[in-house]
């Protein structure tokens, strides 16, 4: 399921339990993701689903869910 291994990557590139995870999770306000996090998250969605991500596309990102559904739109 595409929820589960988004919460999988999230939760291992910011060091964060995956049960502790809630879609409506911001990114960087309430899970604390800087830049660097941001980068290394993209990098590893775009291997865990095998998709590229737009930079672009990355500035309207904030929330889990988002995740979710951009990976969802090329799945």
């Amino acid at each position: 399921m595409i929820e589960e291994r988004v919460n999988k990557v999230v939760s291992k590139v910011l060091a964060i339990e995956s049960e502790n995870l809630r879609p409506e999770d911001n990114l960087i306000h309430d899970l604390g993701a800087d830049s660097l996090d941001m980068a290394e998250l993209v990098l590893s969605l775009e291997e865990e689903f095998d998709i590229f991500v737009d930079d672009m596309e990355v500035e309207n990102i904030h929330t889990v869910s988002e995740i979710v559904e951009y990976v969802k739109a090329y799945k």
